[in-house]
């Protein structure tokens, strides 16, 4: 990492950090012992981490000739803050207990419970009930910061319509993501299991992970109605691309690198694009079994990781993220969009491909 690039990640993890303090000395002037579990729970979720999506927006706000300090670096701030919001949240849902190599705040707080006495049905319902409203806090904490973020007021007004827009379709997405049937966008057939996929990777992730910063860096450094436009249409690709290539890393992620169990999306039986382009191939009767077995065993993953391989829906799930992380750049350049943003683009794909490289096991070189 460059000497500019740690000192940018170092001024953006200060203002995370000023940003909690500030809310709990606001918010919380007693303490109140529940209100400290919370907001340490948020912290803690805050911590680590990429900065995939408060850097994109801190890298668009400078490519197009905005100031990537003052009310940049605290939106920015404020985004990573909305992501441990849906991260807290996603693992209650999804009953993660491990991510980054530690317990979820959900699991964390079951033990503490469970330390203090309560039976196993009541310290998960207090371990789920905290993951859940830590979000919540998360969710207002981010909302708060951007409002007082110090930019002009109609600035300020558009920055909260594009927060306001990626929670609700990140919601509508998560709901999307546990309906037991698949359900593709308007006009397509409905038991296409790889467009429903995408349809879901699109409101889930690209709604806040790459929409949301791109178009707020444009925002804050005062770009107009073009290139904000481009920018929904390039953050789409640039999403599902990154939610393709997390949906490997879940089954065939090695977790001394991902600090995040396997099993956990084939526990779950989540519908992600890999899943999806198994559905259509002779490995899916084989497949159905492993798929939300709550029991499933490393055995069970090293079946699943045959099958996948073997049907071709790893090879296709990773062209199809190449795929729209090309497409990504490729609608920039045609956009017309400024040379240096495109740079960003093109950076950031890498960045996403690279990272996936690091996690997976047994990859053949990818493209880039």
């Amino acid at each position: 990492m460059s000497t500019n690039a740690q000192s940018q990640r170092s001024s953006l993890d200060a203002t995370i950090a000023d940003t909690l303090t500030a809310t709990i000395r606001r918010a919380a002037p007693g303490s109140d012992h529940e209100h400290v579990e919370l907001m340490n729970a948020l912290s803690h979720t805050c911590s680590g981490g990429g900065r995939l999506r408060p850097l994109l927006l801190l890298d668009t706000c400078r490519a197009l000739g905005g100031d990537p300090d003052g009310p940049a670096l605290r939106v920015a701030a404020a985004i990573e803050i909305l992501h441990a919001a849906f991260v807290l949240q996603d693992d209650v849902i999804d009953v993660d207990l491990v991510r980054r190599g530690a317990p979820t705040a959900n699991a964390a707080l079951t033990a503490a419970a469970l330390t203090e006495g309560a039976p196993m049905r009541g310290a998960r319902r207090y371990g789920d009930a905290g993951g859940t409203l830590a979000g919540d806090l998360g969710l207002i904490t981010a909302l708060t910061a951007v409002l007082r973020c110090g930019a002009p007021a109609t600035t300020v007004d558009r920055l909260v319509d594009l927060l306001e827009n990626a929670v609700h379709a990140s919601a509508a997405g998560e709901l999307a993501d546990v309906s037991p049937v698949a359900v593709a966008p308007p006009g397509e057939p409905s038991h296409a299991p790889v467009t429903a996929s995408l349809r879901v990777a699109a409101l889930k992730t690209s709604a806040y992970t790459t929409e949301l910063p791109l178009r707020a860096g444009a925002v804050l450094a005062g770009a107009d109605e073009h290139v904000d436009e481009a920018l929904a249409a390039v953050g789409r690709p640039l999403g599902i691309g990154f939610q393709l290539l997390d949906d490997l890393v879940g089954i065939f992620g090695d977790e001394s690198r991902t600090g995040k169990s396997a099993l956990s999306d084939l526990r779950d039986g989540a519908r992600t694009g890999l899943i999806a382009h198994a559905e259509s191939t002779d490995a899916w009767p084989l497949l159905l079994p492993l798929v939300g077995d709550p029991d499933a065993d490393e055995g069970s993953l090293r079946e699943a990781r045959r099958l996948l391989e073997d049907c071709g829906a790893r090879a296709r799930t990773e062209a199809l993220a190449e795929e729209q992380l090309d497409l990504a750049v490729e609608l920039a350049i045609s956009s017309g969009l400024p040379h240096p943003l495109v740079v960003v683009l093109d950076t950031t794909r890498r960045r996403m491909l690279e990272t996936a490289h690091g996690h997976l096991v047994g990859l053949r070189e990818v493209g880039a």
